[in-house]
């Protein structure tokens, strides 16, 4: 191992948040969610966002509170 190896330290706490930081801030919005595990690659975080939760009219709703 050389000299300049053993000299080196290892970067703050407060250095990596900022380098982290800064690499964030290259990402699409895509790749902060597929690695904010919103879903495991690209297509799963596609999905995910395209998929709607199923929607009742609240008409239906009054129509089942009557016929109980």
């Amino acid at each position: 191992m050389s000299k300049q190896k053993r000299m080196r330290t290892d970067p703050a706490p407060a250095e990596i948040k900022r380098l982290c930081a800064e690499i964030r801030t290259m990402w699409s919005d895509m790749t902060y969610k597929v690695r904010a595990g919103y879903g495991k690659n690209f297509d799963a975080v596609a999905k995910f966002e395209a998929w709607l939760p199923p929607t009742v009219s609240t008409l239906e709703l009054d129509e089942l509170r009557e016929a109980s």
